[in-house]
């Protein structure tokens, strides 16, 4: 029998820079494995796909043209008489009662029901010829569960952050999520921390969870070059949304100068966002030994060059939560260590077991609150011994060539799905 992979994105190949530093790197070990690899888009960014696709991938851009659309009257009124919602909204319970939470129970199920749709009119997954693969575990995982005789179908979902933990949204609805777990054929969390976390909620679901790290490419052979000067430089690569901290972030390195005023910092911030103005009024108050370069939005590919020309001493996400953050990974393959708040999938990833104390693995991982006395102790070891630094390159580059090397840990994953 052919087999064909439904791989369904947020927006990629028709935008999303993120998801395609994600996403691309396994489209070709997919299309080994599978005859067929279909990229459906929930949303479309551009008219165009955003790269050249490899041989065997192919789109399907029918459903993204039309979500977004407002519903209609007939629409949401079917939505919230649908006996799956209806048995949402009484397990919500006083939850209900929140304007806000119900708005976004009704989107979250209206958004499931017509991607549910979609896939039935138009890949008849009762046939059992397809697997379904969603990156994200969202409404287009729970519209599985609203697909009566869809039993053949081997349906399949990656977990990273804001589609595990309960407080990065307005609200979920477990009965919701246990329908959806239970029609998995398999759940794969980016992060031990992720797996943990479900299992907690969900323990009959076990069975079906397991680790699988994302990994990168490293397109450029060189690694990160060596200090050709006596500057401390940082760099941050992230969306700026309150959840990674970033004014924060400008807050403690301006305390970090002040109390080293006979170094000289650099903080090279790439992203754009919500919190953008924030930021640039925490820059306005840096001390003149700390420069800050705002680069905004780069390609993946640039910020790779980046990491493979430029000296970079440490790689600074200090995000009030994560999963195992690919940007993290990227840096780790150029072998710059990385400087992260104990939170989420972080310390694994560096083998941290405690913070404030240098990981084996690459890097070191701060007080998740912040304590700018806390932290600016677990740094001074790092800014005073150019020796501890050098050290940490190496582990960092180690730990990305044993854990995180895409180029090994891509082709073991589509054979994986292809074997399910």
């Amino acid at each position: 029998m052919a087999s064909t992979l439904i791989y369904i994105t947020s927006t990629f190949p028709y935008g999303g820079i993120t998801e395609q530093s994600f996403i691309m790197p396994e489209l070709e070990p997919l299309a080994k494995e599978f005859d067929r690899v279909i990229l459906v888009p929930e949303h479309l960014d551009s008219e165009t796909p955003m790269c050249p696709l490899p041989k065997g991938v192919e789109t399907d851009s029918r459903f993204a043209k039309v979500n977004g659309r407002p519903s209609s009257l007939a629409s949401q009124l079917k939505d919230a008489i649908h006996p799956k919602f209806a048995a949402a909204f009484i397990h919500g319970g006083t939850n209900m009662l929140h304007y806000s939470r119900f708005r976004s129970l009704l989107s979250y199920f209206s958004s499931a029901r017509r991607f549910a749709d979609f896939i039935r009119k138009n890949y008849l997954p009762e046939s059992g010829k397809f697997t379904f693969y969603t990156f994200w575990c969202h409404y287009c995982t729970t519209a599985f569960a609203l697909i009566p005789n869809a039993g053949k179908a081997k349906i399949v979902s990656r977990a990273h952050g804001y589609d595990i933990f309960d407080h990065r949204v307005t609200y979920r609805s477990h009965y919701l999520r246990r329908q959806t777990f239970k029609r998995l054929t398999a759940l794969y969390p980016q992060s031990s921390d992720g797996a943990e976390y479900i299992i907690g909620q969900y323990p009959s679901v076990a069975d079906k969870i397991s680790v699988r790290f994302l990994g990168n490419t490293r397109i450029y052979h060189a690694t990160n070059p060596p200090a050709d000067s006596d500057e401390i430089t940082f760099c941050t690569v992230a969306r700026f949304h309150p959840v990674k901290r970033l004014p924060q972030t400008a807050t403690l390195l301006g305390r970090l100068a002040k109390v080293h005023p006979d170094k000289r910092f650099r903080w090279i911030l790439i992203g754009d966002g919500s919190d953008r103005t924030a930021i640039e009024q925490e820059i306005e108050q840096a001390p003149s030994n700390l420069t800050v370069e705002l680069r905004g939005q780069m390609d993946n590919a640039d910020i790779q060059h980046l990491y493979a020309t430029c000296h970079i001493d440490f790689f600074l996400l200090l995000s009030s939560s994560e999963g195992t953050p690919i940007a993290l990974c990227e840096a780790l393959a150029y072998g710059i260590p990385i400087v992260a708040s104990h939170v989420g999938g972080m310390p694994a990833l560096l083998g941290s077991e405690k913070p404030g104390v240098v990981a084996p693995d690459g890097g070191i991982t701060i007080e998740p609150s912040l304590d700018s006395r806390a932290c600016l102790i677990a740094l001074k070891p790092l800014i005073e011994s150019s020796d501890l630094r050098c050290k940490m390159r190496a582990a960092a580059l180690a730990n990305w060539e044993h854990n995180f090397n895409a180029s090994q840990l891509r082709p073991a994953f589509a054979k994986l799905l292809s074997g399910l």
